[in-house]
Order: structure tokens, then C-alpha cells, then sequence
């Protein structure tokens, strides 16, 4: 998201990140309602969702689900990828426009 703000030049922006991008995350990454119940063609796409990842944790550790260390330990793997990758690409986009 970061890398996002640096690169748009205008606020109107954000709507159509939040329409195209936060909402179907959040509809198809379990939090509302179970993945299982999801087409199977969509399915795949869920299970790559960070906030699926999240929320996995979240209920495992609020409702106390059984999770294994190594499922918890890749859980917290796959989120650190994200934050990486998404770190990375906003400080190359913030150097970027602001030596330019």
C-alpha cells in the first residue's frame, strides 16, 4: 500500500484500490465466511491471500484451534515474505521519487 501512495499522483487513487484490491481480499480470504465454502476455482486464490494467513492464526489462537508449530511457524513465513517483498518495493518507490 505504501508503494501505491508513492507511485499515484492523486487521491482518487485509493477508491479503486479499495474496490479492486482490499475488498476482494477480505471477501474471499475466510474472514466472513468459510473458504471450503468457496468455488473450487477460487479456492487456490484464497489460500494465497495474506489475510487468509492472518485470520488462520487469529482463530486458532482466539477460538483455540489446533495448529501445529510448523503450520503456525509457515504461516508466519509466508506473512514475513509479504511484509518483505512489500518493504522493499516501497522504499525503492520512495527513493525513486524523491531523488527524481
Amino acid at each position: 500500500m505504501h508503494a501505491f501512495a508513492a507511485r499515484v499522483t492523486g487521491d482518487s487513487y485509493f477508491s479503486l484500490l479499495l474496490r479492486f484490491g482490499i475488498i476482494p481480499v477480505g471477501l474471499f480470504s475466510g474472514v466472513y465466511f468459510p473458504v471450503a465454502a468457496l468455488p473450487g476455482t477460487v479456492r487456490p486464490l484464497a489460500y494465497l491471500s495474506p489475510l487468509w494467513h492472518a485470520t488462520e492464526m487469529s482463530r486458532a489462537a482466539t477460538l483455540g484451534g489446533a495448529l501445529s508449530f510448523v503450520s503456525v511457524l509457515g504461516h508466519v513465513a509466508y506473512l514475513g515474505a509479504w511484509l518483505a517483498v512489500g518493504f522493499w518495493l516501497a522504499v525503492r518507490v520512495f527513493r525513486r521519487r524523491l531523488v527524481t
